[in-house]
């Protein structure tokens, strides 16, 4: 199944529009049994900048094109936002910590995990210039909250004619 996602980034009126387009090339949910645990839940400050609330999720090497590790961590992960307790800032609204999901007497949970990977096209008409872009990004519901881990990297640059080609399929 091909899905187009279309959106529009304007530029200067003197400027042609330049259009990213999303292919999805891979779109699966995985059912898996979490660990969690006082080292598999946590709050770290990561590649974010701010302390957020992960879960470890070894399984997802097995499902996915990327690592989903977070700085200095050896386990993939998938990540619900900011941890209430950040000494920097005042707590979130919508922020949670490792007591929302951890439960002593069910230490595991079942969760379905959805990867879907996605090629970008950035396509610039005007300078007949195409940037592609693959994006893979992970979500599930665990204990009622909503997590996920993005992850991309440009997979290179194509001539404009083979990018609309592309687009059209």
């Amino acid at each position: 199944m091909k899905l187009f996602i279309l959106s529009l980034i304007f530029s200067s009126a003197a400027q042609a529009q330049v259009t990213e387009i999303d292919r999805v090339i891979y779109d699966q949910t995985h059912r898996v049994i979490l660990d969690l645990n006082a080292q598999t839940v946590r709050c770290l400050i990561g590649d974010y900048g701010v302390r957020s609330l992960k879960i470890s999720v070894p399984q997802l090497r097995f499902f996915t094109v990327f690592k989903h590790t977070t700085r200095g961590e050896t386990e993939p992960c998938i990540n619900a936002g900011p941890c209430k307790y950040d000494f920097f800032e005042p707590p979130q609204s919508r922020a949670f910590g490792p007591e929302d999901i951890l439960d002593q007497n069910k230490p595991q949970e079942e969760a379905l995990l959805r990867v879907l990977r996605v090629e970008r096209l950035i396509m610039d008409p005007h300078d007949k210039y195409c940037s592609r872009y693959l994006v893979e990004t992970v979500t599930s519901k665990v204990r009622g909250l909503d997590f996920s881990h993005t992850e991309s990297a440009e997979i290179g640059i194509t001539d404009f004619e083979t990018c609309e080609k592309l687009a059209a399929k």
